[in-house]
């Protein structure tokens, strides 16, 4: 017997009703609400702090200053900004960053924020909970700016992308610790940063996918058969893509797939210890990307780009 099947009989059982399809799918709506209201409970567990003012908020790599409203919630890794969110909206905020900041220095293998230069209050990270504010979403060294739970732009999300609003916090985290192992944004020609694939790829991975996850061969080729994609390995920048930023999206879940597949057991079996000595490597000596991956994830660039949609769909196949 099917689940639906199984559904209707207890339903009919329970009721007394003559259960259609109509009715099913209210029940399933009812089931995904309280699985979304407990998993609220959980991660809204909040984090202890305290309320400060007169710091201001900058962009550090750019040295923009972006206006807030003066009403900060410290807590004990993260300085939590907003130019007009609630103390309520806030402290949810700075919750889900204190928790993605914990989880990752546990997937690290961190035992201690001292390790990656936070001391005291001025070396805190700078998070920034957007309501009405007109600016762009972004990471930065050393903190981000995202739409919040109170802003239009999240308001007018679908219900079943709610959910993933923390995995949206954790995937801006990841990049802030790209950047707090040493990772700057740079110029320079060979660049010593990773390629955007790899950027988006493992901040995807680590999140658990703000955007759906590649899980199937046919998924996989359907992402493949547009005209207007490439080779997700080829994307070491955003203009490398036909039709620019109106099309990276598209892109997150393939970059998410090309770094599942170099740390699990059925691809190349690396570890985020790895990831993490490549970053600091690429830090230290300055060396290019390209040399750093071939060292640390077991294949060259080149070899990947030329048999990566083989590999995935060796690897999906499993």
């Amino acid at each position: 017997m099917s689940l639906k099947e199984n559904v209707y009989s207890l339903l009919n059982r329970k009721t007394g009703l003559k259960v259609n399809v109509y009715v099913y799918k209210g029940f399933l709506v009812i089931i995904f609400l309280l699985m979304f209201t407990e998993c609220s409970k959980n991660i809204f567990q909040v984090v202890p702090g305290h309320w400060v003012s007169d710091i201001p908020f900058i962009i550090n790599h750019v040295g923009l200053e972006v206006v807030h409203d003066n009403r900060i919630y410290e807590s004990e890794h993260i300085l939590t900004f907003s130019d007009a969110s609630s103390d309520e909206y806030k402290i949810r905020f700075a919750t889900y960053a204190e928790r993605a900041f914990s989880e990752l220095m546990q997937s690290f293998k961190i035992s201690s924020a001292r390790e990656l230069g936070i001391v005291d209050q001025n070396t805190k990270l700078t998070v920034y909970t957007i309501k009405n504010l007109q600016t762009m979403q972004m990471a930065f060294p050393y903190g981000f700016l995202l739409f919040g739970e109170d802003s239009q732009n999240y308001m007018q999300w679908p219900l079943e992308m709610k959910y993933r609003f923390y995995r949206e916090v954790k995937h801006e985290m990841m990049h802030v610790f790209q950047f707090l192992f040493g990772v700057l944004p740079n110029n320079e020609f060979p660049r010593h940063e990773p390629d955007k694939w790899f950027n988006e790829g493992i901040a995807e991975y680590v999140s658990g996918g703000f955007f759906i996850p590649i899980k199937t061969v046919e998924e996989l080729q359907k992402w493949q058969k547009d005209p207007d994609h490439v080779n997700p390995i080829s994307v070491d920048e955003w203009n490398v893509i036909p039709g620019g930023q109106s099309r990276v999206s598209e892109y997150y879940p393939v970059f998410g797939l090309a770094v599942r597949y170099l740390l699990s057991s059925r691809g190349m079996n690396k570890s985020l210890t790895d990831v993490k000595n490549m970053f600091l490597l690429l830090a230290k000596n300055k060396t290019d990307f390209a040399s750093a991956f071939e060292q640390f994830m077991g294949l060259s660039l080149v070899e990947y780009r030329e048999t990566f949609f083989e590999r995935m769909e060796l690897f999906l196949e499993k």
